[in-house]
């Protein structure tokens, strides 16, 4: 007798979140230094996964789901503030 596969997400596709990231440096530098660095070091980001959670303040992506034991894993959770768009994967 087999088991089926089951998979937290089922069917649903996974999604492509773009957003705008923030950066932060924790060592001493010029006010000119960190300007150059803030403007390299942000996005636009592009994250992939399922949605595991979305409200008015957050969407939350997960990146690996276990059929074995129904568990996720590997979350990133995105103000929605930071989101300029969502698109399904096909």
């Amino acid at each position: 007798m087999t088991r089926k596969t089951r998979f937290p997400f089922g069917r649903a596709k996974p999604v492509i979140v773009e957003w705008e990231d923030s950066a932060a440096t924790g060592r001493w530098g010029s006010r000119e230094e960190y300007r150059d660095r803030g403007d390299k070091n942000t996005g636009p980001i592009r994250s992939v996964g399922w949605v595991n959670h979305r409200s008015a303040r957050v969407i939350q992506l997960v990146q690996t789901q276990s059929a074995a034991t129904g568990d996720v894993c590997d979350a990133i959770t995105i103000p929605r503030a930071c989101v300029k768009r969502i698109r399904r994967c096909r």
